[in-house]
């Protein structure tokens, strides 16, 4: 009497009747180990039964026996067993991009092309139409991008001219949007644009150091500094979305304990007596150190995910058979894609993602 096993979440059992006339019934046995049974059903003389309140990510066996209105009961039939698949709810993964690296001009450059890439829907099982703009932040200096993208490309590009005879810092904001959803991703680098005779046009003032773009955790303590050079005593001002900090007028500005208030746009203006020049950048401030993983296109006997967490920040992929044991198997500075060569040799893996500092 061979068993068949199908569905997912519990399982049914089906096998063909016995053509023996003196068979009242069938009777049902299973357990998580091979040969060891500890749990019964009794059919009746039905060819099917379902066996629920299974445990996900667990593998049953089973077997089946027929027993005579004796009460006889004959040997066990050849053994089936099942894996119970873990009920894994359908997120809409929010699009992907790469970040994309500050950028240092001349005054008076031509035109700039700056290359996006790791553009995806977030998940190879998601075919949304992605949107791709960008955004100056000192059109004055920077004006608003154009951008080049095609839907379903990974990768494009933004162009821009610097303003004639202007210096300073702009922060470029990229932005890719699943169209029909509020699933966005946003990336930002900052533009500078150096003067050619070696010094600002604002009172001889210049930063060796500006502002850079950067991450912070709930709660730990962030330190923001530029280094700026010029004639004569130099002071310093530093801002927060535009508006003034009391009593931030050093070139290093402390934030203790930082929240998700505290992300935003920081600039700080140094000045002297004939003159002042600014630099701005943007600090993102993340809940949790906590990654993200999203499977990824991968060829035949590989797997691929993309790892996403705190830019920067650095995670150690780890993979297991059984959910209990887990072995680290790449760490890299996130974003970053990974890519498991040895999939194939494998009946079942999975895969989580751990912040190490």
């Amino acid at each position: 009497m061979p068993l068949s096993a199908f569905a997912t979440g519990s399982v049914t059992l089906a096998w063909n009747a016995s053509t023996n006339s003196s068979i009242a019934g069938y009777n049902i046995y299973y357990g998580r180990a091979s040969g060891a049974y500890t749990n019964k059903i009794c059919a009746g003389n039905a060819t099917n039964a379902t066996v629920s309140v299974l445990v996900e990510g667990t593998t049953y066996y089973f077997a089946a026996t027929t027993y005579a209105a004796s009460g006889m009961e004959s040997p066990f039939s050849s053994e089936v067993s099942y894996l119970v698949p873990m009920n894994v709810p359908i997120v809409n993964q929010p699009p992907t991009l790469n970040a994309i690296n500050n950028l240092t001009i001349n005054e008076n450059a031509g035109l700039q092309t700056v290359s996006l890439s790791g553009i995806t829907s977030g998940a190879t099982n998601e075919n949304q139409t992605l949107t791709v703009t960008a955004a100056s932040s000192n059109t004055g200096l920077i004006p608003k991008p154009t951008v080049n993208y095609t839907n379903v490309n990974t990768t494009g590009n933004l162009t821009f001219r610097p303003v004639v005879n202007k210096t300073g810092t702009a922060i470029l904001t990229v932005t890719v949007k699943e169209v029909g959803t509020s699933n966005t991703v946003t990336r930002t680098f900052t533009v500078t644009v150096a003067s050619t005779t070696g010094r600002t046009s604002r009172g001889h003032l210049s930063f060796s150091k500006p502002l850079t773009n950067s991450v912070a955790l709930v709660g730990q303590t962030k330190t923001l500094s530029v280094t700026a050079t010029g004639t004569g005593a130099l002071k310093y001002q530093w801002q927060f979305n535009s508006t003034n900090l009391p009593s931030a007028v050093s070139s290093v500005l402390t934030l203790s304990k930082v929240t998700t208030n505290q992300a935003g746009t920081y600039s700080v203006m140094v000045y002297n007596s004939t003159g002042s020049t600014t630099s701005t950048a943007t600090l993102t401030v993340y809940a949790t150190a906590a990654a993200t993983l999203a499977s990824t296109t991968h060829v035949d006997g590989q797997y691929a995910l993309i790892v996403a967490g705190v830019p920067g920040y650095n995670y150690v992929v780890q993979a297991s058979t059984d959910l209990v044991n887990w072995v680290p198997v790449q760490t890299n500075t996130a974003p970053f894609t990974f890519v498991d060569t040895n999939a194939s040799q494998f009946g079942q893996r999975f895969y989580r993602s751990v912040y190490f500092p």
